[in-house]
């Protein structure tokens, strides 16, 4: 399967899942991506996918820098929200295009559990357009719920536009669980330079005590170099670190570089 061009949908686009048929199935996206995807209404709830529910899973997929998403509603995002309950789960995602509401909670990944009804999972996620909403916007999730939620390996270099918590600019939370999230941005995680997406070591960092390797990037290898990193494979290589190796076997992060080549002196 190759990646997708959308260019001759644009605004008759609807989104997948409703009020009265929330999506509720297994979206495996297999790394692909998609261009010229224009999506624009004016309901809430706007997006690729828009209303979700128990037991949805979507992974594995980016929008490209071509793509926008926009409604004069609120809650507009990759997927737009899950209102209605369950267990919700967003994992490998990438946006990068443009995200516009009329109204609030417009984010890069996700709009809005409304009510925190929803048990939100959102896992190895970025966003790099602009978003824009009139309050309660976020580059990953506008908002996640004030139930727990579950927020992981995330990064972002998108501009908000109605976000007035520097604390939550990432994600717009009550009581979540948020970890190794990246931003350069606001105050949310750890601040990063724009430099860090490009040479490599946003990437390893994403990947934790990389025990479990999710993302990717090329850098050195014979393949085009990645300007950012992916969470798949898909024909891009992993990070390691590059420098003098100490006694304890870590490398000296005085002299550290990142390569895809595991060599170290």
């Amino acid at each position: 399967t190759e990646d997708i061009g959308r260019d001759i949908y644009t605004d008759l686009f609807e989104p997948i899942g409703s009020a009265t048929a929330p999506y509720c199935g297994h979206f495996d996206g297999q790394g692909h991506r998609i261009s010229n995807l224009i999506i624009n209404t004016g309901n809430n709830y706007t997006g690729l996918f828009g209303i979700i529910g128990n037991g949805a899973v979507i992974e594995n997929l980016l929008l490209d820098e071509t793509c926008s998403i926009a409604t004069s509603g609120e809650c507009v995002a990759l997927v737009g929200g899950a209102p209605q309950g369950g267990t919700v789960t967003m994992r490998n995602l990438g946006n990068m295009g443009n995200v516009i509401a009329g109204g609030k909670q417009a984010a890069g990944i996700f709009g809005a559990n409304s009510g925190s009804k929803a048990k939100v999972i959102i896992e190895n996620c970025f966003s790099t357009g602009a978003i824009q909403g009139s309050s309660e916007c976020a580059a990953i999730a506008g908002w996640a719920g004030s139930n727990s939620p579950v927020v992981s390996n995330c990064w972002t270099c998108s501009e908000v536009s109605g976000n007035d918590r520097p604390d939550m600019y990432l994600v717009r939370h009550g009581s979540g669980v948020l970890t190794n999230l990246f931003s350069t941005f606001g105050e949310q995680g750890i601040i990063i330079d724009y430099e860090n997406i490009g040479d490599g070591s946003l990437c390893y960092k994403l990947n934790g005590d990389q025990t479990t390797i999710t993302w990717f990037q090329n850098i050195d290898n014979d393949e085009t170099p990645d300007d950012r990193p992916v969470p798949f494979s898909n024909g891009h290589a992993r990070v390691f670190p590059k420098g003098k190796m100490l006694c304890d076997g870590t490398v000296d992060p005085t002299s550290v570089t990142y390569s895809n080549n595991n060599e170290s002196v």
